[in-house]
This record gives C-alpha cells, sequence and structure tokens, in this order.
C-alpha cells in the first residue's frame, strides 16, 4: 500500500461519507442505511466517539422516520429494485444495531438516548435468540436506566441503582454458570471459533463495564454509610473482571481498530480499580470498606494493572495508536495511588524503589481539575490547596507531576456539590472545591475537585477527532460520576 493502513481506512470511509451517507436518496435506502450504520462502527474504532455517536443518532433518526421501530419494514425500499429481500439485511437487525450502539455511546458520553423503544427485548422479539444474544439485548435495556438515572437528581437515584444490580443479577444468572469462566483461548482454533469466543470475551466485559459504571457514583462514599459498601465492592471486583479479560483479549486482538469499546472499558477498569484505594486509613486493605483479605491483594491489583498498562503499551506500538498510548500514560501515573496503599499498609515496595509520592493534577475538559494528594503525616494531612487548572496543550485530560505539598491542617470548604449524581457537561452541578479522605489518614493519597473556569484552555471543539481529543469525553463522563461523591461524608 502506498500509505498506512489507517490513512487508507480514513479515504475509503471520506469517499463513502461524500458519495452516500451525506447523500439523502441513498441513505433514505436500506443499503444506504446500512452504510450508516457501518460508518458509526468505524468512527468507534477509529476513536471518534462523537461523530459516531452522531451517526447513529442519524441512523436512529431515518429508521423512525421510515418506520422500522414499529415494524414497518416495506417502508425501507432497496436501492437496487431486482435485489431479493432475502439478501438485504434485516430492518429489525439494523434498528436494534442502531439502538444498541446509540446508547452505548450516550452512557459513556454522558449524552440522553435517543430512543425509549425496548421492544427488541419482548419474549416475543427473543423467542429464537440464544441466551447470549438475550444477554446482549438486556444489556441494551439497562444502559438505558443507567443513563436515566445518572440524569435523576433526587434521592431515589440510589434506590434505581440497587434495582437495575438486582436485575443485572437476575439476568446473569440465566446463564449457565460455566458460561460466566473467562474463555479459555486456543490460538490455533478455527476463524468460526476463535469470532465465537472474542464474541464470549466482549459480551463478558461489556457486562461488567456496567457494574462499574452503575455503582462508580457511590464508590468513594463516607465509609461509615454501611449501604455504599456493596457498590464500592461491585466496582473492585468489576474492574478486575474487565481488566483479567482484557488481557486476554488484547493478547489475540492487537488491532487497535477492532473493538474499541474493549479499549474504554480498560481504561475505565483500571482507573476505578485504583482510585478505590483513595481516602483509606491504615490497615484498609484488611478493613471492611475494602473487599481485599489482605495486602497481598493490593500487590495482586498492582500486578494487573501492570500487565494492562503494557498491554495498552504493545497495541499503541503496532498500531502506532494514540488512544492506547495515552490510556496506558494515564494508568500508569494513576499508579501512584498503589503505591501510597503499598507503602502505607507495609506491602511490598521493592516494586518501584525510592517512589516518590507526588501530587497530580488531572484537567478534564468541559469540567474542572481533579488533583491527587499524597498524605505525609498520621497527625496532619495535606494542605488542601485549589488546584489551579493548568491550560493542558493537547486539551485531552492529560496529568501533570508536581512537587507534594506542605503538610498542615485540612481546609474543608464550606459547600458541597448538591446534587445526588453530577450530571456530565453541566456546569451547575458542580460544586467549589472540597478535599476527600479523613483527618487521621496516613501516608494515604486523597482527592480534591476544582470546577472549571472560563479563563482555563480546556474547551476542545465538540466534534473535534481523536487527533484533537483523545478521549472525546469519556473522561469527562467519568469522572463527573465519581465527581457525585468527591465530597466530605
Amino acid at each position: 500500500m502506498k500509505s498506512n493502513l489507517s490513512q487508507a481506512m480514513t479515504n475509503i470511509v471520506s469517499t463513502v461519507v461524500n458519495l452516500v451517507t451525506s447523500n439523502d436518496e441513498f441513505i433514505g435506502t436500506a443499503e444506504g442505511l446500512e452504510c450508516l450504520i457501518l460508518q458509526g462502527i468505524w468512527q468507534a474504532n477509529a476513536g471518534n466517539l462523537r461523530k459516531a455517536w452522531l451517526s447513529h443518532r442519524r441512523a436512529l433518526s431515518l429508521g423512525q422516520l421510515v418506520g422500522i421501530d414499529r415494524e414497518n419494514a416495506h417502508a425501507l425500499k432497496s436501492a437496487d429494485p431486482a435485489l431479493s429481500p432475502n439478501q438485504q439485511a434485516s430492518p429489525g437487525s439494523m434498528w436494534y444495531r442502531t439502538v444498541f450502539c446509540d446508547r452505548y455511546f450516550s452512557l459513556v458520553l454522558g449524552l440522553p438516548i435517543g430512543s425509549p423503544d425496548n421492544s427488541f427485548a419482548s419474549d416475543e422479539a427473543t423467542a429464537r435468540d440464544m441466551p447470549i444474544e438475550k444477554l446482549e439485548k438486556f444489556h441494551t435495556v439497562v444502559a438505558a436506566r443507567i443513563a436515566d438515572r445518572n440524569s435523576n437528581k433526587t434521592p431515589q437515584a440510589f434506590t434505581i441503582t440497587q434495582a437495575i444490580d438486582y436485575d443485572l443479577e437476575t439476568a446473569a444468572r440465566k446463564m449457565d454458570p460455566g458460561w460466566w469462566a473467562e474463555p479459555t483461548i486456543n490460538p490455533f482454533s478455527t476463524p468460526q471459533e476463535m469470532a465465537h469466543s472474542m464474541a464470549h470475551l466482549a459480551i463478558q466485559i461489556h457486562h461488567f463495564s456496567l457494574l462499574v459504571l452503575l455503582h462508580l457514583p457511590y464508590m468513594l462514599r463516607d465509609p461509615s454509610e454501611s449501604r455504599y459498601d456493596y457498590s464500592r465492592t461491585t466496582c473492585v471486583n468489576s474492574s478486575r473482571e474487565v481488566l483479567r479479560r482484557f488481557i486476554t483479549f488484547r493478547s489475540l486482538i492487537c488491532s487497535a481498530f477492532s473493538c474499541r469499546h474493549v479499549d474504554y472499558s480498560a481504561l475505565i477498569a483500571a482507573m476505578t480499580l485504583q482510585l478505590s484505594y483513595l481516602g483509606q486509613p491504615p490497615g484498609a486493605l484488611s478493613a471492611r470498606r475494602l473487599p481485599l483479605a489482605d495486602c497481598t491483594q493490593g500487590m495482586e491489583d498492582r500486578r494487573l494493572v501492570v500487565m494492562v498498562r503494557e498491554r495498552m503499551e504493545h497495541v499503541a506500538l503496532l498500531n502506532d495508536d494514540r488512544l492506547s498510548r495515552e490510556s496506558a500514560d494515564m494508568v500508569g501515573r494513576l499508579m501512584v495511588v498503589l503505591e501510597a496503599a503499598s507503602q502505607r499498609d507495609g506491602g511490598d515496595q521493592s516494586a518501584c524503589p525510592g517512589a516518590m509520592l507526588h501530587h497530580l493534577q488531572l484537567a478534564i475538559p468541559y469540567l474542572g481539575t481533579v488533583s491527587i494528594h499524597p498524605n505525609r503525616s498520621s497527625k496532619t494531612t495535606a494542605v488542601a490547596t485549589a488546584a489551579a487548572a493548568a491550560p493542558c496543550p493537547s486539551g485531552l485530560g492529560d496529568l501533570a507531576t508536581v512537587q507534594p505539598t506542605a503538610t498542615g491542617t485540612t481546609q474543608c470548604p464550606t459547600e458541597a456539590v448538591g446534587d445526588d449524581l453530577g450530571q456530565p457537561m453541566d456546569f451547575g452541578n458542580i460544586g467549589p472545591s472540597f478535599t476527600q479522605g479523613a483527618e487521621d489518614a496516613a501516608s494515604g493519597m486523597y482527592m480534591e475537585f476544582e470546577p472549571q473556569g472560563a479563563d482555563t484552555v480546556l474547551f476542545p471543539d465538540l466534534m473535534a477527532e481523536s487527533d484533537d481529543w483523545i478521549f472525546q469525553g469519556v473522561d469527562t463522563t467519568y469522572w463527573s460520576l465519581l465527581n457525585g461523591d468527591m465530597r466530605p461524608g
């Protein structure tokens, strides 16, 4: 090839966009709608989630316009009148795939879903489906419920969370118990067997990712509130399940342009597992707040995260993929939280000899600045200084390392975030700076948040591609959800 693979794909898709999907007459046909759906899938795998969301929202609107959501298949005509209907894509399948993608992108980007229709998951519609197909459709229903829960600003949001969790557990139990074991992949399998195994892994990853996103807003709640223990436990255990399967998946599928959602799931899970160690008192590795038997589990988590980071770096190297490279960098910098937990609880410090606990700043586009500080003393904590939102050259939410702050008395703000759940991309829901962590915490890490000011250069183009906005708002949604908990108990 005269150009690299990425450029060749971009040129092909640009031709399709110019000649097909931008032509209203063409996308009004079955083949045109199928092209629009495939365009959105390609954009997602290329890392352009916001454009992928827009393509699927267009496909969703078109499907509603011609009535395939109401099983009006006769309204969707082929571009080739001589083509047999048996050779066309099923209108019902196209509608479901569009809804599935729209809900996934809406959930990770913090946007409202495009259609409340769940008819594809009815008993009648799933009568001939395999159990794995029924589970995937149920996941699509759950994605909409989580997105709706995220916009709920009332105390009932926690009750809704519990109800969704119960339904996810019920659906999981309908599968054969052995199905939930991590698949053993034979690299010498036939293409059909390999495809089945990869689909098995992908759906497992999606299931555990939904659990993480469901319970994330309650992960860092006050440990004295025992009702949040289950959310923290679920976030931690589900994150581990995602990361183990990510390593297996990306050991066999090394193309960054295949199943990109697996990479986003791994990034979210790795951040969640590391941040679960924040703000814990000495000995917390064996305490009720974190579901770990002893500090050995902390060492296992560290090894797991290191393996995930190495796999991300490998994919980045093979594909010259910036998303994988930036994800590995973020995971690596957040390792300071695990190092602090290891040093505090007498774990293995030889893995990172001479490690220096730094104050980290994470600038999140359209949200603000998250600062993670070290606690150096068992008697006093670090000063909770306001984290100035330093301009981020690429506007990607990079982590900046600065020197540790001085120790002194914790300065707590007088006001905290007012909503039960923070709503992504909504400045009105973000409160002033606050700290997360107890005053008697020792040699640990605690977190504070400062909303973004108008003078901060962290407003990338909302339709920017991945080269200009790597995480596309996934990081904004993640921290916005967690922001509902980053407040005094």
